[in-house]
């Protein structure tokens, strides 16, 4: 199952007979993204591919934007870190499983 809006994607995925599911929420600023190094960084992929990337690498955060998907170990509000300008960028923070509970910070 996969929804997207400009605000949220919800994705499912299945590993070992295992439904994981989880929400990303873009926070309400256009084109900044999480500082720091990623855990993980891909290229040439999409928003969706992104998602599913980032729950099976158990991310806490991405930043995706033209075609590069960049995985965090952490997301804004539980660490140091802070959204950087950069054009073409969206930052998401991610949860798994009862997503509905979850808000911004």
């Amino acid at each position: 199952m996969i929804a997207l809006s400009q605000l949220y994607i919800e994705a499912a995925i299945v590993e070992n007979n295992n439904v994981n599911t989880g929400v990303a929420r873009r926070i309400p600023v256009p084109e900044v993204a999480i500082t720091g190094a990623p855990t993980y960084a891909f290229t040439g992929t999409s928003l969706v591919r992104c998602m599913k990337l980032c729950m099976r690498y158990s991310c806490s955060a991405f930043n995706f934007g033209r075609g590069i998907c960049e995985l965090h170990e952490t997301f804004l509000c539980a660490d140091v870190r802070a959204l950087e300008a950069r054009p073409g960028v969206s930052y998401y923070d991610v949860e798994v499983g009862d997503f509905a509970k979850v808000m911004f910070c």
